[in-house]
C-alpha cells in the first residue's frame, strides 16, 4: 500500500470525526429554543387565522347592515318628505291657526290596514244562533 492511500484514507475520517461534534449544552439549548419558538409560531399562526375568520364574518355583517339601511333610508325618506310637505303647507295656511268650536277642515287619516288572525273562509259563513229552552228546574 502507497503512502498516498494510506493518508488519503485517514484524513478523510479525520475530517468527519472533526465535524461530527457532540451535542453540547449550548446546541441542546438551541434546540429547545427552535422548538419553543416553533410552537409559539404555531399558536401565533392559529390566532391569526381566527382573527381572519372574525374579520371576514364583520365583514359580511356590515354588508348585511348597509344594505338593510339602504332599504330602511328607501322607505322612510319618501315618508319623511311628505310630512314635511304637509308641515310646510299647514304653517303656511293661516286660516288653519284660527280656533273655533266647531273645524269642519279636519284632514282625512291614512287609512291603514290591519290583519286578521281569523280565516277570510269563516267570515262568509253566517252561524245560527241556538236556542235552547229554560228548564223548569234550575
Amino acid at each position: 500500500m502507497s503512502c498516498y492511500n494510506f493518508v488519503s484514507r485517514i484524513l478523510p475520517k479525520k475530517k468527519k470525526e472533526q465535524d461530527e461534534m457532540p451535542d453540547s449544552d449550548t446546541v441542546l439549548s438551541l434546540k429547545r429554543l427552535l422548538h419553543d419558538q416553533s410552537i409559539e409560531l404555531r399558536k401565533r399562526q392559529a390566532t391569526i387565522d381566527l382573527l381572519q375568520k372574525e374579520l371576514f364574518d364583520k365583514d359580511n355583517e356590515i354588508k348585511y347592515l348597509k344594505n338593510e339601511i339602504d332599504k330602511f333610508r328607501q322607505v322612510v325618506s319618501p315618508l319623511t318628505q311628505k310630512i314635511i310637505t304637509k308641515q310646510i303647507s299647514f304653517f303656511d295656511d293661516p286660516e288653519k291657526f284660527k280656533v273655533s268650536i266647531s273645524n269642519n277642515n279636519v284632514e282625512q287619516r291614512i287609512k291603514r290596514q290591519a290583519i286578521s288572525a281569523e280565516p277570510l273562509a269563516q267570515q262568509s259563513v253566517e252561524f245560527k244562533i241556538e236556542k235552547f229552552p229554560k228548564s223548569a228546574g234550575c
